[in-house]
């Protein structure tokens, strides 16, 4: 049997989700270095894991709210096409991949521990435009063998989707009332599908990946300095037409 290349390092440090990720064998000694003493992080082959996730991660699913998402099979699927790349499984049975996704995973982590029944009246999970960690909102655009959009005009995207993720994340901490409405919008825009660096790394050249990955994190940087840098009264006007600023990219995209 063909030694194995390749290991998952599990890092099972948070209760709301654990993140997963393949790594090659030759990282392995420079990523053990780094594990703290103590820290809840198991590496096993990859081999190993593919045989039986279910061992591996099946008991941090305390409550699995899509019993018909075939997550492990998906997450197997990621993490085959997707090396280096960290997903996360949540106490529900979803999937975690963004900043966002892992907050609001914590969030009804929290709701659901200390206040069951207010979870319960008030989870989204049905509803898979609402859930950010519906497995499916990411097994399938990233697994996707079609491109979602036109590679010539990548760095638009990216620059539009980043400034629309900012100002939402924003928009939802200092003004809640308009979250309902931004939500919905975002939800049916194509920007809720939108991750930027599996953007790059499936739509950009090879050549290219390391500039835009580097222009990504300032685009990120100075996009939120700028938005932080607006007055109240002005970030405010912002959120309440956060949905028709969606729509107005969403179309600039079709031109």
């Amino acid at each position: 049997m063909a030694q194995d290349v390749d290991s998952i390092v599990m890092d099972r440090s948070k209760e709301p989700y654990w993140v997963l990720v393949r790594v090659p064998n030759e990282s392995l000694e420079t990523i053990k270095s780094k594990i703290q003493p103590g820290s809840k992080v198991e590496i096993v082959s990859w081999s190993d894991f593919k045989s039986d996730p279910v061992m591996y991660v099946g008991s941090v699913i305390v409550k699995n709210e899509y019993p018909d998402s075939n997550l492990l099979k998906g997450t197997l699927a990621l993490l085959e096409k997707f090396p280096r790349t960290p997903f996360g499984i949540t106490w529900t049975g979803g999937i975690a991949f963004t900043y966002n996704d892992y907050r609001h995973t914590e969030r009804i982590f929290k709701l659901y521990s200390e206040h069951p029944e207010e979870y319960e009246r008030t989870k989204v999970s049905s509803d898979r435009r609402r859930d950010p960690i519906f497995p499916a909102n990411h097994l399938e655009p990233l697994l996707a063998q079609k491109p979602a959009f036109d590679h010539d005009r990548l760095v638009v995207i990216l620059m539009s989707n980043e400034t629309i993720k900012i100002l939402k994340q924003l928009c939802d901490e200092k003004f809640p009332p308009y979250s309902p409405q931004n939500e919905t919008a975002y939800l049916k825009s194509p920007y809720s599908k939108i991750v930027s660096e599996r953007a790059i790394e499936v739509y950009g050249e090879s050549s290219k990946q390391p500039g835009l990955l580097k222009g990504l994190e300032y685009a990120r940087n100075s996009t939120a300095a700028d938005f932080q840098k607006m007055d109240d009264e002005t970030l405010k006007i912002k959120c309440a037409e956060f949905p028709q600023l969606v729509e107005k990219l969403v179309k600039s995209l079709s031109k």
